[in-house]
């Protein structure tokens, strides 16, 4: 298939099947240089999927599985606002300005963003943030148990000494369950790493 590769003749289909080639779980079975698109299997499920070279190209294309779904992703404007996903699963942001949690979740103060993932559908909202602070362990535990509590949650604490660090672990919920965050925060190699996950489940 080295004419697939072909920069010259068709720079826009040479840059789609290199993107495809470096995703391992694909595997290329047409290329439709009429339609421009080319047809690829999902290696674990075994869906057959057809894309548009000028869409993956750009970082924005349409997978359509066997079921007849549709999943977009978009990730023209990945470095700013994250790569966004939207399916029969709701809008999922990855990464970027828009994966930032809800403003009832709980931020550490001048921590560093380290990561994020967002999704939402039908008025659920649920996600992960990750963060790093300079402030130890015992300093950032307190502040989650204080603030959580003044929020109305009900929290569970678990500590825990390990060889790579100490470890605190917060469960909270409210709304009889129906809203929940999750802090896991460890200090390692002198910084305190806090993964947030977040969960709301839509009124009905």
């Amino acid at each position: 298939m080295a004419g697939d590769l072909d920069f010259e003749k068709n720079p826009t289909k040479a840059a789609a099947m290199i993107a495809l080639r470096m995703n391992p779980d694909l595997e290329v079975i047409t290329v439709n240089d009429a339609t421009g698109e080319v047809t690829v299997k999902e290696k674990k499920s075994g869906d057959t999927i057809t894309m548009s070279f000028d869409d993956i190209a750009q970082g924005k294309f349409t997978i359509k599985n066997a079921k007849g779904e549709t999943v977009t992703m978009d990730a023209s404007n990945a470095e700013k606002q994250g790569v966004v996903v939207t399916g029969p699963e709701g809008q999922t942001v990855i990464g970027g300005s828009q994966s930032a949690p809800p403003d009832w979740v709980q931020l550490y103060p001048g921590a560093t963003n380290t990561g994020g993932m967002r999704n939402e559908k039908g008025g659920s909202v649920n996600g992960s943030y990750a963060m790093e602070t300079t402030q130890n362990n015992e300093i950032v535990s307190k502040y989650y148990g204080d603030q959580l509590k003044a929020a109305g949650y009900e929290t569970n604490v678990t500590a825990t000494s390990t060889a790579d660090g100490d470890m605190t672990i917060i469960n909270a919920t409210k709304d009889e369950g129906k809203r929940t965050q999750t802090v896991m925060i460890q200090t390692l190699d002198g910084k305190t790493h806090i993964a947030l996950s977040y969960s709301l489940e839509a009124a009905n």
